[in-house]
């Protein structure tokens, strides 16, 4: 069963609490609240606008199908928790020296993503090696564009 649909038929059905609900499936409480005042929110837009006979059915098949559809997650406003400004400084200095190394001549002396994150690990950041990519991909690669 959708946990949605199992939070709610708890919650409604069996009359448990957040709480109750939130321990037994070993979810977050905040989570069960947002499904239950989602759907109190939903429940009450779909009693207005079946007061109004005259009004077009459609908006009320859209809420019962958002009832019934799975959660959806924003993740694109989300904040970075590991790539802190002291450590995108790092990698900036690290890709300096990558560039006087190059400048100089030294190119056996040039550090991959890979060695720039071991190096970040040595001094102590805790960061993956996935999001120095990240960060070296959108700051510092030019992106080509080939023309024929």
């Amino acid at each position: 069963m959708d946990q949605k649909a199992e939070i709610l038929i708890k919650y409604y059905r069996e009359n448990k609490s957040q709480r109750a609900i939130s321990r037994e499936m070993k979810i977050f409480r905040t989570t069960v609240r947002k499904y239950i005042k989602k759907y109190k929110s939903k429940c009450e837009k779909i009693f207005e606008l079946q007061k109004n006979v005259d009004g077009d059915k459609s908006d009320m098949l859209a809420l019962v199908d958002e009832l019934s559809s799975s959660p959806t997650y924003d993740t694109g406003n989300r904040k970075k928790t590991k790539l802190t400004t002291e450590i995108t400084g790092k990698i900036e200095d690290l890709l300096m020296q990558n560039e006087e190394n190059k400048f100089l001549g030294r190119s056996k002396q040039l550090m991959k993503k890979i060695d720039i994150h071991e190096k970040l690990v040595d001094m102590g950041y805790d960061i993956s090696y996935s999001t120095v990519c990240i960060y070296i991909r959108e700051n510092y690669e030019v992106k080509k564009a080939f023309f024929s």
